[in-house]
């Protein structure tokens, strides 16, 4: 099977653009279905890692869902290990509403933290959270994280400060819809000559433990 894969440009910002090749689809992920002019990601998204990273992993992410969780951990341990200096995460927010009624709430206290500064403390910190935990619990981890609860009670009495954070989260999803996701964790793995792969779950850990991603770290050296 194909999917179109984007060659990419960079934007001012870093950020990859535009849609343009065909190449095989990962045997372990989806894909796009057609051609398209969206981001791998965009200027203000949350970056993980060393931002010059020559391999970029793209995660969309439901801050509730437990296989996110734990693939965010295992990722990050891989990070600081074997792709250390590497490989850069790019954190996507797709929260499942549906199933996770605070997700929405939580992702946008994400984008809010990420403007701060504190973005990675706090999706790591969110991802330890329980399903059910209240508002309290949610204000105690940004004061935790260095960050005003008192701000952040403000922003959620006042939909008008929430917008452009609920923007960007809307801007994931979209861009996610996309991309075909449907389900969390979806990874997009973009390498520095333009090609990409889809791995969804735990399919990244096959991927990235695979002979020829490892031929490719071994030609990347350290």
């Amino acid at each position: 099977a194909y999917a179109v894969v984007m060659l990419v440009t960079h934007g001012a910002g870093g950020g990859f653009r535009y849609w343009s090749i065909q190449q095989d689809r990962a045997a372990v992920g989806g894909g796009p279905q057609g051609d398209m002019d969206v981001p791998f990601f965009r200027d203000e998204d949350l970056v993980i890692g060393n931002p010059d990273a020559p391999i970029t992993i793209v995660e969309y992410a439901d801050l509730y869902c437990p296989t996110c969780r734990e693939m965010h951990a295992w990722l990050e341990n891989r990070m600081e290990g074997d792709l250390k200096d590497r490989v850069r995460l790019v954190v996507r927010h797709f929260p499942l509403h549906t199933q996770h009624p605070k997700a929405v709430m939580t992702a946008m206290f994400a984008e809010w933290a990420t403007e701060k500064g504190k973005g990675a403390e706090f999706v790591n910190r969110a991802f330890l959270l329980p399903e059910d935990a209240d508002e309290e619990e949610l204000f105690d981890l940004i004061g935790q994280i260095g960050l005003d609860p008192d701000e952040a009670r403000l922003l959620l009495e006042h939909e008008a400060l929430q917008d452009p954070y609920l923007f960007r989260v809307q801007q994931d999803m979209a861009d996610g819809r996309e991309f075909g996701v449907q389900s969390t964790p979806h990874w997009i793995i973009v390498y520095p000559d333009g090609r990409a792969s889809w791995a969804v779950g735990e399919g990244l850990k096959y991927q990235l433990d695979s002979k020829k991603f490892r031929r490719y770290l071994q030609s990347l050296g350290r």
